[in-house]
């Protein structure tokens, strides 16, 4: 990302030129894409939730996630969230070892235990984790107390291990927040917390100090972007699905393409749609 953005800043960039980043600072990242990144000599960007590496915690929509999948069938109710009432309902007519096949959130909702996810998950994201973690023991509650949420070691943040052995000449890191909050939701000094605090803690677990942000959940202002450059970061990530355009293209709005499940050819075909 760093030679990109040096040579969007000098124009330079050359035709069909792609830069990989993987948010947030998941194990499977550390543990399985690096690798193989470096077999191929491809270099990527890994940017760190730093407030979540080495705690052995599950990020909270994944626990959400879990929560539902560990559900009954069935479920009506009604629950607290940050004070305000909110029905929540699914009825999955599929047999118990089907309930929870493989599905991205961003993908359209096909079921009524996915448009669960997709409301409580609307709803909890602008929380502040306390009142979150609050909503989810709440959901607990509902769901009778024996919904045992289960997940991979790969699916869980990294380790201070991990993210120690992440920096190489393929490999570089950067901030992600300290705690993935939208960071417009922000007083101007929590936020600054949040973005100077994890560019500390970024070098603090890795070894490397961070050129890069990337704006949890994408939600950015001029505010926040301000707040960016005054940490020290020379650039920043969005999640605006577009090509970058150099000759007009804001080095701390930069856009990506969010990568889905798919074959290389869709990949190829994805790329070459946002170039026309």
């Amino acid at each position: 990302m760093d030679e990109l953005v040096a040579r969007i800043v000098a124009r330079t960039v050359p035709d069909n030129a792609v830069a990989i980043t993987f948010d947030d600072g998941y194990r499977d990242n550390a543990v399985i894409a690096k690798p193989l990144l470096e077999q191929a000599g491809v270099p990527a960007t890994f940017f760190l939730t730093t407030g979540a590496i080495g705690k052995g915690r599950p990020f909270w929509w994944d626990e959400l996630w879990a929560l539902l999948c560990a559900g009954p069938p069935k479920a009506e109710f009604i629950m607290d969230v940050a004070g305000q009432p909110l029905q929540v309902q699914w009825s999955d007519d599929q047999p118990a070892t089907k309930m929870c096949p493989p599905w991205r959130a961003g993908v359209e909702p096909q079921t009524g235990r996915q448009r669960a996810y997709v409301l409580l998950w609307r709803n909890l994201k602008d929380l502040s984790p306390q009142s979150r973690d609050k909503a989810l023991k709440t959901l607990h509650k509902h769901l009778g107390g024996s919904a045992t949420p289960t997940w991979s070691d790969l699916d869980l943040p990294m380790s201070l291990e991990d993210a120690g052995s992440l920096p190489s000449t393929c490999i570089s890191v950067g901030g992600h927040a300290r705690t993935h909050h939208p960071l417009v939701e922000f007083d101007p000094a929590r936020r600054w917390q949040e973005i100077s605090g994890s560019r500390a803690e970024v070098a603090e677990q890795t070894g490397q100090l961070p050129t890069g942000f990337a704006y949890p959940h994408g939600n950015w202002n001029s505010e926040t972007r301000t707040q960016v450059a005054d940490a020290g970061y020379s650039w920043a990530v969005t999640t605006h699905r577009a090509a970058v355009m150099p000759k007009n293209c804001d080095p701390f709005a930069l856009p990506r393409l969010a990568v889905g499940d798919w074959s290389a050819e869709q990949l190829r075909d994805e790329m070459e749609a946002l170039r026309r």
